[in-house]
Parts: structure tokens; C-alpha cells; sequence
């Protein structure tokens, strides 16, 4: 019973997650490009002027439902792990037990490591989004500094790939393989591979944010100056 409701609830919320990230995506690069006057005309038509907006408003929905569905697809793939024969979706000590079995296990502790790490890169994203949208009253995130919009971007894309990392590591625990041990560079991500790339390639994401925004200050800074000049 348990490893049916697992299955559709883990599918459902990495297909939340899909559509966030997606539209977090478009949103960004059709934001920079009209912001700079840079999208094509024909883009710009179809679009309209609300694309961004709509784009923004679908990521928050879809985030949401894809956090809760994260949450229950938690709970029950842990009671799922428990083994214990009957256990219903309110069995909490099945679910406790679970959680026993599966820092026990390699792949079952990757993949709850690495849930916590995505859920906290949500969590960040989520809280960026409501200080500077919810408490400032912004039409979405994209109305703010573009540093802003770049750790935001980065906060919900991360937070899918680890998504999709964990997705992986279960295919690897229900079928000793998953189509991503193929991948170059993928792999390594997984359960038994090289730590030292993800390591690296997270670390040279980091940096590059912050040289990002560093760039991005810099820039408003002088350029202030020079506003204010023009005003008198």
C-alpha cells in the first residue's frame, strides 16, 4: 500500500518542481532581455508584457505544491523503508522507524541528505521571494535588484537538481540502476561517485554567484553618482 502511494507522490512533486524550474528560467532570461531591449520583436508581441509576471506567479504555485509534495513523499517513503508489514499512511512509528533504516543504508541516506539540502535551497528561494515581493509588495521577484534575481534563479534551479539527483538515487535503490549513472559528470553525483566533482562544481557555483553580485553592486554604485548628476 505504502510503496503505491510513495511512487505517484514523488513523481507528482519533481513534476511540480519541473514546471518551477522552467518558468523560474524563462522568466529570468525573457526579464534580462527586455530589460536591455535585447528580446526580438516577434518574441516581444507574443509574449506581451505580462509574460514575466505569469511566468512568476506559476513558479510560486507550483513551488508550493511541490514543497508539500515533498513533504509527503517524505513520510510516506519512509514508511515505506520501515518494512514493517501493513503500515498504513498515519503509522508515525513506521515512519520513525523508517528514518532509523534509512541512515543505515547508503542510497536511502543519500537521498534524504540530499532532499533536506534541496528542500533548504527552496526554503531560501521561498524566503527571498517573500521578503522582497511579499513584504515590499513588488509585482514579482524580477521587479528587484538583478542580483536578487540571480541568487533566486540559482536557489530553485539547485534546489531541482538535487531533486533530480535524489530521483536518480531511487531508481539505483528500486532497480539497482538509473538512467543517470550513464551521464558523465552526472554520476558522480550519485551514491558511490567521485564526491570531489559535485563538491567542485557546487563550490564553483557559489563563486560565481557571489563574483555575479559582487559585479552587479559595483555597477549600481557608480552609476548612482552619475543619476543624480543628470536630476540636477
Amino acid at each position: 500500500m505504502m510503496s503505491g502511494l510513495h511512487s505517484p507522490s514523488l513523481h507528482f512533486h519533481i513534476g511540480a518542481w519541473a514546471v518551477t524550474a522552467l518558468c523560474t528560467f524563462l522568466a529570468f532570461w525573457i526579464n534580462f532581455l527586455q530589460k536591455r531591449n535585447l528580446l526580438p520583436k516577434v518574441l516581444e508581441n507574443i509574449l506581451g508584457p505580462f509574460a514575466v509576471q505569469r511566468l512568476d506567479y506559476v513558479a510560486h504555485v507550483t513551488g508550493i505544491i511541490g514543497f508539500l509534495g515533498i513533504v509527503a513523499s517524505a513520510y510516506f517513503g519512509f514508511i515505506d523503508a520501515s518494512g514493517v508489514a501493513g503500515a498504513g499512511p498515519l503509522d508515525i512509528s513506521a515512519a520513525l522507524k523508517g528514518i532509523d533504516v534509512s541512515f543505515g543504508n547508503e542510497v536511502l541516506a543519500f537521498k534524504v541528505t540530499w532532499t533536506i539540502v534541496a528542500l533548504q535551497a527552496f526554503i531560501f528561494a521561498g524566503l527571498i521571494r517573500f521578503y522582497f515581493v511579499t513584504l515590499n509588495h513588488a509585482n514579482s521577484v524580477y521587479d528587484r535588484h538583478t542580483a536578487v534575481q540571480v541568487i533566486y534563479a540559482e536557489s530553485t534551479l539547485l534546489g531541482f537538481f538535487l531533486l533530480v539527483m535524489v530521483a536518480g538515487a531511487g531508481g539505483i535503490w528500486v532497480y539497482g540502476k538509473s538512467i543517470l549513472t550513464d551521464v558523465p559528470i552526472l554520476q558522480d553525483f550519485l551514491p558511490q561517485g567521485n564526491l570531489m566533482i559535485p563538491l567542485v562544481t557546487l563550490s564553483a557555483l557559489l563563486a560565481l554567484t557571489l563574483l555575479v553580485s559582487s559585479i552587479l553592486r559595483e555597477s549600481i554604485t557608480k552609476q548612482k553618482p552619475e543619476k543624480r548628476k543628470e536630476t540636477v
